[in-house]
């Protein structure tokens, strides 16, 4: 095996992870999903009732995660 062959392969590896990691953030970008609204509204929903202060609370989390930011802020930070 020739350096040049090795070298080769493991760029090969570290673009291989590199798309592999970039398409797991953005599929689910891709959705018009909110995944905290809904596991929020799930939670809520066992209960019958959703609390007054659920929109601030869904809020907070999304700030909490960094959801509140731009989604190059989010890639990077990813």
């Amino acid at each position: 095996m020739s350096f040049s062959y090795v070298v080769r392969r493991i760029l090969l590896v570290f673009l291989v992870i590199w798309s592999a990691a970039t398409l797991n953030f953005f599929i689910p970008k891709i959705t018009p999903r909110n995944p905290i609204r809904e596991k929020l509204l799930e939670q809520a929903s066992r209960g019958g009732y959703i609390p007054p202060g659920f929109e601030d609370m869904v809020q907070s989390y999304e700030k909490r995660f960094g959801l509140d930011q731009p989604v190059w802020k989010q890639y990077l930070t990813y």
